[in-house]
Order: C-alpha cells, then structure tokens, then sequence
C-alpha cells in the first residue's frame, strides 16, 4: 500500500496570500534539506491546501528527522487507499484491531465535495462499523485512537498517528539575527528560539563550545545558508567585538543573554533582543533537557 507524510503547520496558514505561498515555499525547502541530509531519498513533495505530503524512504528515519525542522506544527504516517466508504471502514477496523485499543475517534477532512456523504456522516457511518465489527467504545473527547481520514476525488489519506513538531515559522524568513551563547543554557536556548521564529543565525561564542554548535547544526538548522560560527576570546572589548561583527553578518539584531542586559543599547543602533527574559530557571532547563543540546 502506498505510504506518505501529511505535514502540517500553524501560523503559516494566517499570513496574506502571497506571503503565505513563500513561507510553503520555504518550508518545503527546509523539509527537502532536512531529509537529504539524512541520507533520505525523496520520491516526490506536494503542497497543497494547507498541507505538505511527502513520498519518500528509508520512511521511518524520515518521521524522526521531521521533527525538528521548524515551520511542522504537526504530521503524521498515512496511507493511501480509494475513496470509497467501505474501503474507508476496512482500513479504521484493521487500524483499531491493530492498536489495541478501546476508546477511539473518527475524524474525517472532506476536499472533495462530490464524496457522496458529508465529513460528519462519513465519520458516523465507520464509527457505527467499528463498534460493530470490533466492539469499540466512541469516545469524542478522551479517546485512546482517533482514526482520520482525508477525503479527495479519487484517493483518500488514512492515518492515525499523530507526531508533534516545535512549530514556529521555517529558518529563512525573518532575516538575519546575531546570536551570543557566552552562557551555555541561556544563549543556546536564545539562539534555538530565534531559529525556530524563522531567522538565520550567527552564533558568537566567548567560551569554547562549538561542539554544540556542530550539533545545534546538524540537528536543527536545515535552510539554504549555514550557520556561521565566530569564537572570539573575553576581553574588555567583547561586546565591540559582538558589534563588529554583527555589522560584518550585516545582521538585523543582537541576540543576547539576559546578563547583558542594557550594555548593548547605548553602543549600536541594532535591535537587542532578550528571547528568555522573564523565563525561570525551571523553565529554562525544561526547555534546556527537550532541546538536547548537551
């Protein structure tokens, strides 16, 4: 049976039209990177509607990739079967047996508005067969499954596995921030989280830490530039330094720990951002611990 990722994504969604149709671009840009540079070989990647489907294998090692390229919201493994009731009502029936689960849900997304039931009675009519083929309990709110389907002309997508991305907008559509990971959680979270809104990023360290950038790298930052590094040494004239080389990177803005706070403004005319101020430090290793950067 033929296999596909559905990807999804957020915020991408609400931008005009013209805006919106770069930023697909852009994602589908970063997802072909990501997947290439993992040694996956792509078959094929379509948007449409506001969706990403992308054939492509070894499938597996694919579903881990995609969750850290920045811009998923969500995705999930389907499958690709006729859009006919009942082939529809075999596929949930297997998927239910095969989870071993109780409580589950239909969902149904009709794109085809010639399908001969609506999205609610469709999802109606495979429930009633499932509780009576399989004994299962429908359970809108607290289900254990929730076994969907979307609907076009002649191929539905089958699925019921749902994987979660770090969302935010694809790297490469914000312009180009300036980074500072002098300190280690702080910085590197700083830095995570400017990516994840959609910009490139220089990465200034005052320490020793490139190992981590290599990973920050290679884990996270699939775009068409890469991610430039400077090391540059503590001294008395770090934070010209900062600036020199912002100026260079022709960045857009500083991005610093918040124990620099207020030593940036007075000497560059660049916007100095703080992404983690206010954060506590519960928060910050929680954020620390899921980013893995260590």
């Amino acid at each position: 049976m033929e296999k596909v990722i559905i990807v999804r994504y957020g915020e991408i969604g609400i931008k005009s039209h013209w805006i919106r149709r770069e930023f697909e671009k852009k994602l589908a840009d970063n997802i072909s990177r990501a997947l290439l540079e993992n040694k996956i070989e792509i078959e094929k990647i379509k948007q449409q509607g506001a969706r990403i489907y992308i054939w492509c294998h070894p499938f597996k090692k694919a579903l881990k990739v995609l969750k850290n390229v920045f811009g998923i919201v969500s995705y999930s493994p389907a499958e690709i079967i006729k859009s006919d009731i009942d082939e529809m009502k075999k596929w949930a029936l297997k998927a239910y047996k095969k989870s071993g689960k109780r409580k589950f849900r239909i969902s149904t997304r009709r794109r085809d508005k010639g399908f001969p039931l609506s999205s609610m009675k469709t999802s109606a009519e495979i429930g009633a067969y499932i509780v009576e083929k399989g004994k299962g309990k429908v359970d809108l709110t607290n289900y254990d499954i929730n076994i969907s389907f979307e609907v076009n002309k002649k191929r539905t997508y089958a699925f019921s596995e749902y994987y979660k991305g770090w969302g935010g907008l694809p790297i490469g559509v914000q312009g180009k921030v300036l980074c500072v990971v002098s300190d280690k959680k702080e910085g590197w979270i700083n830095t995570f989280l400017m990516a994840r809104r959609g910009s490139y990023v220089i990465i200034v360290d005052t320490d020793s830490s490139k190992r981590v950038a290599k990973k920050f790298e290679k884990k996270y930052y699939f775009t068409d530039e890469e991610c430039t590094y400077y090391n540059i040494s503590k001294s008395k004239n770090t934070i010209d330094r900062i600036i020199d080389v912002a100026m260079l990177e022709n960045a857009k803005a500083i991005v610093v720990p918040n124990k620099y706070l207020g030593k940036f403004e007075s000497k560059t005319k660049l916007l100095v951002f703080y992404p983690s101020m206010g954060f506590s430090t519960k928060r910050l290793n929680e954020l620390w611990k899921r980013i893995n950067l260590d």
